[in-house]
């Protein structure tokens, strides 16, 4: 528990995380009754921002969101020429925004998924017609263009971090496959009406976001609190500070003292 703890509490802003999250419900809620639809994508918006969180603790997790699920709805449920850019400017947003909350992800990586999901929800509404309705299908596809884009872009802009995003592929790939068959599998049911009436608000979708929206309350007390708090030396900190002042040294014990006395122009300069 000691790793988990250390992993998610250092990585995951969870003070922010949670005003944004009771900011963001507080939205779903304002905008229900006068504009249903912008509701419904503030809500999805919600849910795909929480899927984030396991894909901002290692760059080998990156496959865990559900984007790639609610671009499709969106794409596919609006009926709109447009839909298939709705759905790409939400996957951008989605990605980019919850960057600001979980820093350490690979700021590479946050940029060419950004791209690769605007292309691949651009294009959705094509896939899902060509696919003759079949969502685990566009899914997939959806999935394949998407690592297809990322491998384009990270050999024409970061170059150096191609065997990278190749050998990501090796862990993506089922857990991107294992992701579609679960969503499809437990989700589709409750968006099984919008392929015909069009985007609508979802309740059982809205009462898992309360759920949500009360645990991050629990969450943030926990990763943020004393609770299971790990020592300073931690594998994932990797930076040391040096104290500038003989006073200050003198406060942080013998070793300190001891290097002060070795060096004392090193300290007196700076």
């Amino acid at each position: 528990m000691g790793i988990i703890y250390e992993i998610f509490s250092r990585r995951i802003f969870w003070g922010p995380f949670k005003i944004v999250s009771y900011f963001l419900f507080f939205l779903i809620i304002i905008f229900y009754p006068f504009h249903p639809v912008f509701s419904t994508l503030l809500l999805f918006s919600y849910i795909a921002l929480w899927s984030r969180i396991p894909c901002m603790v290692s760059d080998w997790t990156k496959d865990f969101d559900m984007i790639d699920f609610f671009a499709v709805l969106i794409a596919v449920s609006m009926k709109t020429p447009l839909s298939g850019l709705y759905a790409g400017v939400f996957s951008v947003f989605v990605m980019m925004f919850s960057r600001i909350l979980g820093p350490d992800e690979g700021l590479w990586i946050t940029l060419t998924e950004s791209v690769a999901f605007f292309f691949a929800a651009l294009f959705s509404p094509y896939v899902f017609h060509f696919t003759n309705g079949n969502l685990l299908y566009t899914l997939f596809i959806f999935t394949a263009q998407r690592y297809i884009y990322d491998i384009i872009i990270v050999y024409i802009f970061f170059r150096p971090m191609i065997y990278l995003a190749i050998l990501s592929l090796f862990f993506g790939v089922p857990i991107a496959y294992l992701m579609n068959k679960l969503m499809v599998t437990f989700l589709s049911p409750f968006f099984s009406t919008v392929f015909d009436t069009g985007l609508r608000f979802n309740f059982p979708l809205f009462s898992f976001a309360l759920i949500l929206t009360v645990c991050v309350h629990y969450l943030d007390k926990y990763f943020s609190g004393p609770i299971g708090k790990v020592p300073d030396k931690s594998i994932f900190n990797f930076s040391f500070k040096i104290p500038r002042t003989k006073k200050l040294h003198e406060k942080t014990g013998t070793v300190a003292e001891d290097n002060y006395n070795n060096y004392p122009a090193f300290f007196e300069h700076r």
